[in-house]
């Protein structure tokens, strides 16, 4: 079910996420990404994981990364 699922590898990562297990968490961050270079939430994800470890520019270039994928536009 996994092998050529984005979607199923990022739900994964972020199951390890909410447990605070960012190792875990990772390397299917990682792998939705190789799989879907496109896919905005993963690297979200990954911001998160890097802001955690206190790496604050990995954690800038993820999320720079993932707002140029999905950028969100709020009109008034």
């Amino acid at each position: 079910m996994t092998e050529r699922n984005p979607l199923a590898h990022n739900n994964i990562g972020a199951f390890y996420l909410e447990r605070n297990e960012c190792q875990k968490a990772v390397p299917y961050f990682l792998k939705a990404i190789e799989m879907r270079k496109d896919y905005a939430y993963p690297y979200g994800n990954l911001g998160v994981c890097a802001a955690r470890r206190n790496d604050t520019e990995q954690a800038l270039d993820f999320f720079r990364q993932a707002i140029l994928l999905n950028p969100v536009s709020q009109r008034q």
